[in-house]
């Protein structure tokens, strides 16, 4: 239930994708065959024009370049707009400030403006049970800050999704709980 930044190229001879995700630490190679090619996206679409550099990336702590596809899972997406309560959205984690950062698959359950111009919003994950501790996250967004999140790590910005990348998102949920949390079947 979420999207890991990687690598990716496709080895004609063996009719694999190879993928190298990216990590602060060594991460395995997997070797994706294609009929499983469905798991692969690009960056998404529309969020490059609100990417905003931090620095938790050491080698581009004094860049002042706009971001580039090598560093964009680094950045925080900034501004809050397209955001409405009820809607499936992807929050921006990561486990450590030298890792970039992955897309978590939620649901929008709170939105409020504040006076500085950030939003607080509260994102469930529904693929979590109720009484984990990984269920509702409570988030400042909009500034494109990365900040420290309440189950560890950090968080990042929050992004509306297409109904196109709802369904891919969904898609990889059990049905069970895509029940339970009334979201499409």
């Amino acid at each position: 239930m979420s999207a890991t930044p990687a690598q990716v190229r496709y080895n004609c001879e063996s009719r694999l994708y190879v993928v190298q995700y990216i990590s602060a630490c060594k991460a395995a190679v997997e070797m994706l065959p294609k009929r499983d090619e469905h798991r692969l996206r690009a960056f998404p679409r529309g969020c490059t024009s609100r990417m905003h550099r931090t620095s938790s990336t050491p080698q581009e702590l004094n860049s002042t370049e706009e971001p580039d596809e090598h560093s964009l899972p680094y950045c925080v997406l900034g501004g809050t707009g397209g955001l409405s309560v009820g809607c499936s959205v992807e929050m921006q984690w990561k486990m450590c400030a030298g890792s970039p950062f992955i897309w978590w698959y939620g649901v929008l359950e709170h939105l409020r403006q504040q006076d500085d111009g950030t939003a607080m919003a509260t994102v469930v994950f529904p693929h979590f049970p109720e009484t984990s501790q990984f269920y509702r996250q409570n988030v400042q967004i909009g500034d494109g800050a990365a900040r420290p999140g309440a189950f560890g790590g950090f968080t990042g910005g929050v992004r509306t999704l297409s109904q196109v990348e709802e369904n891919v998102c969904l898609q990889f949920m059990p049905q069970a709980i895509r029940q339970l949390s009334n979201l499409p079947v």
